[in-house]
């Protein structure tokens, strides 16, 4: 670890995203800290919740939500083809 931290009073920066979320947002750079949190934490977050909840019903009867549940399985599975960009980003 080594001080660079904006502020010198501050304890030096940790490689974790809630420790770059904690410095940008106090750094000025808000937009970033939410962007960083909508990439790195919501989205796949919602993609796992997609993949349980489209598992447990993928089978069900009923013809709407087996299509819905269906096409939120294949996004993710199209999306995942385009997530490795992402890694590069933290």
């Amino acid at each position: 670890r080594i001080r660079v931290h904006p502020n010198a009073n501050l304890s030096s920066c940790t490689e974790s995203t809630p420790g770059l979320v904690d410095l940008l947002y106090h750094s000025g750079g808000k937009i970033g800290a939410t962007l960083l949190v909508l990439f790195a934490m919501v989205i796949p977050a919602l993609e796992l919740l997609f993949l349980i909840i489209g598992e447990i019903f993928r089978f069900k009867s009923g013809t709407g939500c087996t299509k819905f549940f269906r096409t939120t399985i294949v996004w993710v599975q199209h999306r995942s083809k385009w997530a490795s960009p992402d890694i590069f980003a933290y």
